[in-house]
């Protein structure tokens, strides 16, 4: 009996010794980062081997990890890269930081549809990349869990996304939900040709052979497009000149929301559509009497031909053939964020345009469309699925710093870019620090260019002013010279894009899709003719009534009300 009481006792503290043992390994120790991963005790550091890769290191070095490790990504692709698994950053990056990454990727037409098929399906990726997730999508997604707030890894392994946050101001607002959470970093892009990007090209050299002035109102703009229609402006002796076109879904490129802002602001944006904002207050702009006349007005260019038809129906390949397509140059004005869309760096035409300053109307307004806030959102989020959310912030944060912005996107020093010579200027007037050597926009395999991103206005103009802006490589400093036209003629207040709560994008939801399409329809039929602008106007204003645009501006006014840039 006593030895077998013997046997007993010790069989219990083998198992002991064992249970011990084994719960040494649980995942709730083993997340705890290398440098802070001790026993409860806190008298004895944990080995190496049982840190979990991901997080070993200090924030900001590298490499990220002591032994590789793998992640899944779901990203955009861009038409300008190859290929990522074959990417030359791809293939530095894997080395600087021992991160693998296992791509899928999509192009945009399908994007939305795909991403969300794969997080419906439950089998979806590490992170998602570059995918464009809307406020109204993280927000979802947030509530279901399947993207994890990334605040907390900001707090303790953000560097780099740390400084833009303590130097621009509204960053921080604009990436945190109405619960706290940041469930996805943004591209910041703080282009100062972007903030004015709601632009009209015009062809400079028809104006100088024609002795037009570079028109200032309305009504100067109404008579040079006549006088491109109708004194052959080409020469080649047809009436083939397409006064003003413009183009769907391109970038700044319909052609009513430039005009419309010499009536009342118009910016455009689906974010923010047709919404105004004074002293704090809401107002949609589709039933007011100034956007009623501005309809009106581009009516007017339209019954005299002056308005290419296409400019309603055409995409970005069919702008570019109206542009370079022909024999002769055909385009007098065009609406577009930059000349590149209707013309090519190809050949010569690119140089005969500069931008339209903003239009003054009948009453003196004279508005553009002002972006202040620089950033692209839906860049990096992180699944609840992710193995290491510790090494996959680490991975992205590094991409908001100059080197990560200029390796990532820039390519490589002394091929892709170069340090400036000591004294060298930047276009914005300071010391240069990089000077571009190939054209932007080419289709390559050495850069990303999507994802997340830390173009500040201070980096982008830290770019050598180009001696002949009229190069490719030279873009930079010809669009910010032009956009000189527009500062100053942005409205006192924007409304910004905003987050919302799980039951304002629900009922969002019911009301914002349906009343954009009936708008952007309506205004199509009105300055085309198929509506009269007098006799239909009551009925569509009941159309506006019935698909509740008084509950829409209501809806953006909570918003705006309980984010931190209202000063209620």
């Amino acid at each position: 009996m006593k030895r077998l009481v013997l046997f007993l006792i010790c069989l219990a503290l083998l198992s002991s010794l064992c249970f011990a043992g084994c719960s040494k390994t649980e995942p709730t120790e083993a997340k705890k980062p290398a440098s802070e991963a001790k026993d409860e005790t806190n008298q004895e550091e944990v080995k190496p081997e049982d840190a979990v890769p991901g997080s070993t290191g200090e924030p900001g070095t590298f490499p990220i990890v002591d032994e590789k490790i793998e992640l899944s990504v779901f990203a955009l692709q861009p038409v300008y890269v190859e290929d990522f698994e074959t990417n030359y950053f791809t293939t530095w990056y894997e080395e600087k930081t021992n991160v693998h990454v296992n791509w899928e990727t999509t192009p945009k037409v399908g994007l939305k549809e795909k991403r969300n098929l794969l997080l419906a399906s439950g089998n979806y990726p590490d992170i998602l990349f570059g995918t464009d997730l809307t406020f109204e999508e993280q927000m979802m997604y947030g509530s279901q869990g399947i993207l994890i707030d990334m605040k907390p890894l900001i707090d303790k392994w953000g560097v780099e996304l740390k400084k833009h946050m303590e130097t621009i101001d509204w960053l921080e607002n604009a990436i945190t939900t109405p619960d706290g959470t940041i469930l996805s970093l943004p591209h910041i892009d703080e282009c100062f040709h972007c903030y004015y990007g709601q632009k009209m090209w015009i062809n400079n050299t028809w104006l100088e052979q024609m002795n037009l002035p570079m028109p200032e109102t309305t009504e100067d703009f109404k008579n040079v497009m006549i006088a491109f229609k109708e004194q052959d402006p080409n020469g080649n002796g047809k009436a083939d000149e397409v006064p003003l076109t413009g183009a769907l879904n391109i970038w700044h490129s319909e052609v009513p929301d430039f005009l419309m802002s010499a009536f009342i602001y118009c910016d455009g944006d689906d974010n923010t559509f047709r919404v105004t904002l004074k002293d704090g207050v809401v107002d949609c702009i589709a039933d007011r009497p100034e956007f009623r006349e501005g309809l009106r007005y581009i009516n007017s260019l339209y019954e005299l031909d002056l308005i290419d038809p296409g400019a309603f129906t055409q995409n970005r390949d069919q702008l570019k053939q109206l542009g370079e397509g022909s024999e002769d140059q055909v385009i007098g004005a065009a609406t577009s964020g930059w000349f590149g869309y209707f013309s090519s760096f190809d050949g010569e035409r690119h140089k005969d345009y500069v931008a339209v300053p903003p239009l003054k109307g009948p009453e003196g307004v004279q508005l553009c469309g002002y972006y202040p806030f620089g950033y692209y959102t839906g860049a990096f989020s992180i699944t609840n699925t992710n193995p290491y959310p510790e090494a996959s912030y680490r991975w992205a944060d590094w991409m908001f710093g100059e080197e990560g912005q200029l390796a990532k996107d820039t390519g490589r020093e002394g091929t892709e870019w170069e340090r400036p010579a000591e004294g060298e200027i930047g276009i914005n007037g300071k010391p240069a620090k990089w000077r571009p050597l190939v054209p932007l926009g080419e289709v390559q395999n050495i850069t990303w260019k999507v994802g997340p991103a830390g173009k500040t206005t201070d980096f982008r103009l830290s770019e050598v002013r180009a001696e002949d802006p009229y190069l490719p490589t030279g873009l930079e400093t010809r669009l910010f010279d032009q956009t000189q036209k527009y500062v100053g003629f942005e409205p006192e207040e924007i409304y910004p894009p905003l987050y919302m709560t799980t039951e304002q994008i629900d009922e969002m939801a019911q009301i914002k899709g349906a009343l954009m399409a009936y708008i952007e329809e309506s205004m199509a039929r009105f300055i085309t003719g198929d509506l009269d602008i007098d006799k239909d106007w009551d009925s569509y204003v009941k159309g506006l009534e019935n698909l509740d645009m008084v509950r829409y501006e209501e809806i953006c006014q909570e918003a705006y009300d309980m984010s931190a840039y209202s000063k209620k």
